[in-house]
């Protein structure tokens, strides 16, 4: 049973406040805006998690023990207060994707944050929380236009004639089928699957003008026995798969909707004997379709799929799917299998946006599938996907002319292949591909091949203008990014890489992008927006002057002086305090910038945690506020209340660069130290709405001394 729950977080006014103006006019009622979260029954055969707890408000989620993850599903509205309790106490965490810039308060085994449902990017989550296993937090909007359970043009299947288990003990494939052919038969209509757990064995047909819908706490569940269903063997592979839980074929305006569950069961029937000679055979797709032109697929969990998950729709002309979660097997060191997520396969004006996908194969993908059938205009937009394959992909098939392709606002939050465009079967071009504003967290090596952030491979068809913009890699891979033909006439020609950001850096050539320009490429161009502000090695200046450029203000016993440290040819900005009421101070202006900024400097202290301050200032006004600590010691950041939050330790005559990617906009930042992500979304100290200098500040009662070398300023694009 569906249950509703109405948290308060704010009192809320449902009454006038007769407030009077010296006039006499009423004053408008106030009204506060209220979460609503929605939560949904436990299916009876699912496994409570022991290892997490999540409240939503004062809301109690379900978390599955699902696999070797754990994942909790509700929908909400408003800016509700998530709660995460651990299992043990928390000693670190980090929540994906980063491009949402959540920072979470950690209190004993407890970790607490907000989300927002105005947010374009949907807050579907992994949490990493010490050494445990992986939390997701799939966080759905509220659903509209929920269809009536009875009347007129519903086709309740707990209903008569059709009195469909729902306790998964007889299986209603029939059933099910049966109210989908009567609403066909009658033009058009809605299957409605209430709450509980319903077994299916073979394909269940979708049929023109037919919604599927699933109400929240309703799970299609495939039987688990193997002997129960008729093996498929591939003509070319000579393997075994299983028919798919749901076909869409010939059937223009079928729909599947919800926040259901379609449970292939997979993992229980694929032969998972290693000495089997079907091992990792017998896998299943979830939903497939053909020759269907407007077709949807909302709202929905996707669990347990062995092979492709969508493969759809081949031949079909308007495909939409969005907000669907597809979880499925992801432990690539387990069972390497191709359980690739959405495939959009030979289908034109097609969109996948808001989707969430966990899985060990490519995670997103267009292939262009079957000949004589150009696919165009195909939309992947504000996903969020976790993979050991491909993170977002064009190709591999190329069996007729692909174009328009677009990737955009994407999160990668693991992959071993970041940005893939590859044509390995097929003959046909693929052209006008398209990746925007793709943030890769992190790779994964597989026995597939090392990692690496981009591979543009033609081997069967030529590759054609692709452009990369935008992109952020957190992390290099193992091996550098690939792009090459096999060729002449299989070659990659204009290939177009505009403010790529790796590990922190703007990168304006390929030897900085780790880029390998392999044979039968041309064309490839690497540039960047961004402009610099200023650049400052301090080895232009006077060994014991004050830096030109800078203002310079020294209390008693202090001063800031260029030193030839670490070397002649290789000084530093000393920051030197031998007054424990007073301090030296180094400021550098910039062109005040609205926008984000990319500030990089180094720094070293002979005896760590002087409390010396690295600032990002808006006139007189902190806005990022780093400091050394003599506790740890430590490099921290201070938070909007003021909190010290460590970014790492640090050590004595040890230099470490720190690069800032700064954003008035938001009054957050993201901080690498030496080439590592150590803090996204950081609050800044103090909200403000530019930036317009950098500081260099020693601690007003500690002593002691800082080295600053290289210090830049850039714009970010």
């Amino acid at each position: 049973m569906l249950k509703l729950k109405r948290h308060i977080s704010m009192i809320f006014c449902a009454m006038y406040l007769l407030c009077f103006s010296p006039f006499g006019i009423l004053v408008s009622p106030l009204k506060v805006n209220a979460a609503t979260i929605v939560s949904y029954t436990k299916p009876a055969y699912t496994t409570t998690s022991s290892s997490f707890s999540v409240t939503a408000d004062s809301n109690t989620v379900l978390v599955e023990d699902y696999m070797d993850y754990h994942y909790a599903h509700f929908s909400y509205s408003g800016t509700p207060t998530l709660t995460v309790t651990a299992s043990q106490n928390i000693t670190n965490f980090d929540i994906s994707p980063h491009s949402l810039g959540i920072t979470g308060t950690v209190s004993g085994n407890s970790l607490t944050f907000s989300i927002d449902s105005s947010s374009i990017k949907p807050y579907y989550l992994i949490i990493q929380i010490n050494n445990l296993e992986k939390l997701v937090i799939l966080a759905d909007p509220i659903e509209s236009n929920i269809p009536s359970s009875s009347g007129t043009g519903i086709y309740n299947i707990r209903n008569s004639p059709y009195n469909a288990d729902n306790t998964w003990t007889n299986d209603v494939t029939s059933k099910i089928q049966q109210a989908i052919d009567d609403a066909s038969v009658a033009g058009g209509g809605i299957v409605y699957v209430p709450t509980g757990v319903y077994k299916v064995k073979e394909i269940i047909y979708m049929k023109s003008n037919v919604t599927l819908y699933l109400q929240g706490g309703a799970v299609i569940r495939s039987n688990t026995d193997r002997s129960q269903y008729t093996p498929i063997l591939g003509e070319d592979s000579g393997t075994y798969t299983l028919n798919p839980m749901i076909r869409i074929d010939n059937a223009p305006n079928a729909k599947i909707l919800g926040r259901g569950v379609l449970d292939a069961s997979g993992i229980a029937l694929m032969d998972k004997s290693s000495s089997s000679s079907t091992y990792l055979q017998y896998r299943r797709n979830v939903i497939v379709g053909t020759n269907s032109n407007n077709v949807a697929v909302e709202g929905i969990i996707i669990k347990d799929a062995t092979t492709w998950t969508f493969r759809a729709i081949e031949g079909g002309d308007g495909f939409i799917v969005r907000n669907v979660k597809i979880i499925n097997h992801k432990n690539v060191d387990q069972y390497k299998i191709m359980n690739d997520g959405i495939d959009i396969c030979a289908t034109r004006n097609a969109i996948a946006e808001k989707n969430f996908v966990m899985t060990v194969d490519d995670a997103m993908c267009a292939k262009s599938s079957i000949a004589n059938f150009d696919m165009y205009n195909v939309r992947f937009k504000n996903n969020i996907v976790f993979t050991s394959c491909a993170g977002v992909k064009a190709g591999m098939q190329a069996r007729s002319p692909m174009y328009d392709i677009w990737f955009e606002d994407n999160d990668v939050v693991q992959a071993r292949r970041g940005i893939v465009a590859e044509a390995t079967s097929g003959n046909q071009l693929m052209s006008d591909i398209h990746f925007v504003n793709t943030r890769v967290e992190s790779f994964k090596n597989t026995s597939a091949g090392t990692s690496k952030p981009i591979e543009i491979f033609a081997e069967t068809a030529p590759i054609s203008n692709v452009y990369i913009e935008g992109t952020v890699f957190e992390k290099f891979g193992d091996a550098k990014s690939n792009i090459r033909g096999k060729s002449n006439a299989l070659n990659v020609n204009t290939v177009n890489i505009k403010n790529l950001y790796m590990i922190g850096n703007i990168i304006t050539n390929i030897t900085d992008g780790q880029i390998t320009d392999g044979s039968y490429a041309t064309g490839i161009t690497i540039t960047s927006t961004s402009s610099q502000m200023f650049s400052d090695n301090f080895n232009s200046y006077a060994t014991g002057s004050q830096p030109t450029g800078w203002t310079v203000t020294n209390a008693a016993n202090t001063s800031s002086t260029i030193e030839e440290i670490p070397s002649a040819a290789d000084k530093s900005l000393k920051i030197y305090d031998n007054n424990t009421s007073g301090y030296t101070k180094v400021n550098r202006a910039f062109t005040a910038q609205s926008g984000k900024i990319r500030v990089a400097f180094t720094f070293m202290e002979p005896t760590p945690g002087t409390w010396t301050k690295f600032q990002l200032m808006s006139g007189s006004t902190i806005g990022v506020l780093l400091s050394t600590s003599s506790s740890g010691p430590n490099l921290i950041y201070k938070d909007s209340t003021g909190t010290d939050v460590i970014i790492q330790s640090i050590s004595a005559n040890t230099y470490y660069n720190v690069v800032i990617i700064a954003d008035p906009s938001t009054n957050k930042c993201d901080i690498y130290v030496n080439g590592i992500l150590k803090a996204v979304g950081a609050q800044f100290r103090n909200a403000v709405s530019s930036l317009n200098s950098i500081e260099f500040q020693s601690g007003a009662t500690p002593t002691g001394t800082t080295y600053i070398s290289t210090t830049q300023v850039k714009t970010a694009p």
